[in-house]
């Protein structure tokens, strides 16, 4: 089945070092971060028995459980890596570094696991799990959120303060630690950011009827937050109504550090396969967005068109 690889290039994209993980099993990777020293860390989910470098670890169960591995900036040497899970399915989703070296992963789960400070149980089908560990992989500190429908977690970063934020899609009945947050209709996005210990700062929810996602989120050295995904129908993002041209829209909004609208926008055509799937920050506050969009959208230059079903896109 299928196996994860993991490779790095200089800045001119020659090769430095690559490598591949893997077992009997399906062994997806799903997020990665680079620290401020290079080592690279990389999450998602693997099935049976796999060696990411330190020795072979096992699920907990016939289902996908979590991993977290992290190398070496120089060589890719294995530096550490664990397994996280229960008896039930267990996906991580993002990681993200702060300048401490400290790591932050998120993704979901559905039966009880501990992450290295204690049990944690869903509350419904699906429920976020937030997790944090030292430049070693020692636990910090963990905890979940989710109420009875199915929450999923999208995207994850790290300000400069060592702040993390967590966006994805929430369903039902959520409290993120100030209170409940309900959805509009079938599923909302959501944005939650803890302190460098995990003490709840703030939360916001987004959405209509339809269902909307939050899929990507980067955060400038300022604590600024930029978050995308995708959205239907209508929705306000904080600074008021954005209607979907198609099924499905790309949007882009910007929050300050407190969780104020800063602004937002939409993107998209008639289309129902436009999608944010990732976002980044230039040092200038130049932001740099990508996804996919099928048809024709029109990203502020004018329309662009797919040559097939959906393409990628960069703006």
């Amino acid at each position: 089945d299928k196996d994860l690889f993991v490779a790095s290039f200089t800045s001119m994209g020659a090769h430095r070092w690559s490598r591949r993980v893997g077992g009997a099993g399906q062994d997806f990777p799903q997020g990665f971060a680079v620290d401020p020293g290079g080592n690279v860390t990389v999450t998602g989910w693997f099935e049976g028995s796999v060696d990411f470098g330190g020795g072979a670890l096992s699920t907990d169960g016939a289902l996908a459980d979590i991993f977290v591995a992290s190398y070496d900036h120089a060589t890719g040497a294995h530096r550490w890596s664990k397994r996280l899970g229960g008896g039930g399915e267990e996906w991580g989703f993002a990681v993200a570094a702060d300048a401490n070296g400290n790591v932050s992963i998120t993704g979901r789960f559905n039966d009880p696991m501990d992450l290295g400070g204690g049990t944690l149980t869903s509350a419904g089908l699906w429920d976020v799990f937030l997790a944090s560990y030292g430049p070693t992989g020692a636990h910090r500190w963990s905890k979940r959120f989710g109420g009875t429908g199915g929450d999923w977690s999208g995207g994850l970063t790290a300000d400069g303060s060592g702040n993390v934020t967590v966006t994805g899609n929430l369903e039902g009945t959520v409290d993120f630690g100030g209170g409940p947050l309900t959805s509009a209709g079938l599923g909302d996005i959501f944005i939650a950011s803890y302190g460098p210990t995990g003490a709840y700062r703030w939360a916001r929810r987004f959405g209509d009827v339809a269902v909307d996602y939050g899929r990507g989120v980067a955060a400038d050295a300022s604590g600024n937050v930029i978050v995308t995904g995708a959205c239907e129908g209508t929705i306000d993002l904080g600074g008021g109504l954005l209607s979907s041209l198609g099924a499905r829209d790309i949007f882009v909004a910007s929050y300050e550090p407190t969780g104020a609208h800063r602004w937002s926008k939409r993107f998209g055509g008639p289309g129902a396969g436009d999608w944010g799937f990732g976002v980044a920050l230039g040092t200038g506050g130049q932001v740099a967005l990508t996804g996919q969009f099928e048809g024709t959208a029109d990203f502020g230059t004018g329309s662009l068109t797919s040559a097939g079903d959906v393409d990628a896109f960069l703006v």
